[in-house]
């Protein structure tokens, strides 16, 4: 980003599905982008989370909300990143002391300024299981894999999920202390 002086970047993870107006969602998100600032672009939310339905800003047929805690934040899969953020976190976090979505360090140590989210998402996890092998791999659990039930389970699992995320997002009438005016 600095090499090339961009004020902001778009970072996507292979496991994301786009919309088809990615291009015209981006385009909206970076006008709106703030100094010091991180747009999640998909935010999985599994239990209660809490966001501001003050201030919100109008992206398409989407809103930008703040959380009401950089707990909120959830993950790094897609999301946009101002110069400012980028580079305060590469100043405490060079060496690797936090992985990369740990937001909430990054917000507590002043890298990041405020944050947002995109919601509704118009992104989507892919059903494929993470490259940088976070367990390991069994024979037992290669068959699993395989077997068609456990398939048709999972894609079961990953409904629910989504559907359970829909549900966990609950909009409070007061001001974030995620906001930076």
């Amino acid at each position: 980003m600095r090499d090339l002086s961009l004020s902001a970047a778009v970072i996507i993870e292979d496991d994301v599905q786009l919309p088809n107006n990615f291009d015209a969602i981006i385009s909206e998100v970076l006008k709106k982008i703030k100094p010091g600032e991180v747009i999640s672009l998909l935010n999985p939310m599994l239990k209660k989370s809490f966001f501001s339905s003050r201030n919100t800003e109008q992206v398409i047929n989407m809103k930008l909300y703040y959380p009401m805690s950089p707990r909120y934040l959830r993950t790094t899969s897609a999301y946009v990143i101002s110069i400012e953020a980028a580079l305060r976190i590469l100043a405490i976090n060079d060496p690797v002391r936090h992985v990369a979505d740990h937001w909430t360090a990054f917000y507590n140590q002043s890298c990041i300024r405020s944050c947002r989210i995109l919601y509704p998402s118009a992104c989507r996890l892919l059903p494929f299981e993470s490259v940088i092998g976070y367990g390991v791999h069994t024979n037992w659990r290669k068959f699993l894999k395989k077997n068609l039930l456990t398939n048709a389970l999972i894609k079961m699992r990953r409904r629910y999920i989504f559907r359970k995320q829909i549900r966990n997002v609950s909009l409070v009438d007061a001001t974030s202390p995620m906001e930076n005016i």
